[in-house]
Order: structure tokens, then C-alpha cells, then sequence
């Protein structure tokens, strides 16, 4: 969907960005919604570059698991070489803060434990 709707993109009106900012009183929330604005902003100039390699990792880790349904090594290989990967996607193109953080440890969680159940059973593949 993100990379059909990229060229949307161009509809949206940088200056609601501003507004919001704008209507926040406090310090912290204030640079914090300065950052969010930052990444959503980024996220915006990349939406295209960021949808097209989650759909090719994406697409690589379900050929994997379908390997790993078929008892081959390969998919357990493939699986895990692009759910590493996928954690990585935010911060190559809109880069490291606190927000890009929080989400690639989250993200992390949940492929190291798909990782790690997969790999209790690698012993039963070919």
C-alpha cells in the first residue's frame, strides 16, 4: 500500500506539522512531538524506498518459512537473515533517536523469539 500511495505524499500540507507543534505548551512534549514530526517528516520523503524493501524482506521471510515448513535448512537461513534485516529498515532511512529505538527494540523481541523457537526445531530440518 505505501508504495502506491507514495505519490500522495505530495497532497499532504508540511505546515499541519508546524500547527501541531504550535499547540504544545510543555519542553519535553514540545521536542518530543519535534522529533515525532522529524521521523514522520522522513518517513514521508522515503515512504516509497521503505515500503518496497519491507514487501522484498517480507516477501524473503515468508520463502523462508515456507522452506521451513519443507524441512530445509535454506528457509531457516533466509528467514532469520531477513527478519535481522527488517529490524533495521526505520533507522537506514529515517535514522537513529529515541523513537527509532523504542521500535527497533520492540521489533527485535519478537524476531528473536521467532528466531530462537525456529531454531530449537533447526535440528529436524535437511
Amino acid at each position: 500500500m505505501g508504495m502506491i500511495l507514495s505519490p500522495l505524499k505530495n497532497l499532504i500540507d508540511p505546515s499541519i506539522f508546524e500547527e501541531a507543534l504550535d499547540n504544545v505548551q510543555d519542553d519535553f512534549a514540545t521536542k518530543f512531538v519535534q522529533m515525532a514530526i522529524d521521523i514522520a517528516q522522513k518517513a514521508f520523503d522515503h515512504v516509497f524506498e521503505i515500503s518496497l524493501v519491507n514487501f522484498l524482506l517480507y516477501a524473503a521471510s515468508l520463502t523462508g518459512a515456507i522452506l521451513m515448513f519443507h524441512l530445509k535448512k535454506s528457509g531457516f537461513y533466509l528467514y532469520t537473515l531477513a527478519q535481522i534485516l527488517l529490524i533495521f529498515v526505520a533507522p537506514v532511512f529515517i535514522g537513529f533517536n529515541f523513537i527509532i529505538n523504542i521500535g527497533v527494540l520492540f521489533a527485535s523481541v519478537f524476531s528473536i523469539l521467532f528466531i530462537a523457537l525456529y531454531a530449537i526445531n533447526f535440528k529436524h530440518l535437511s
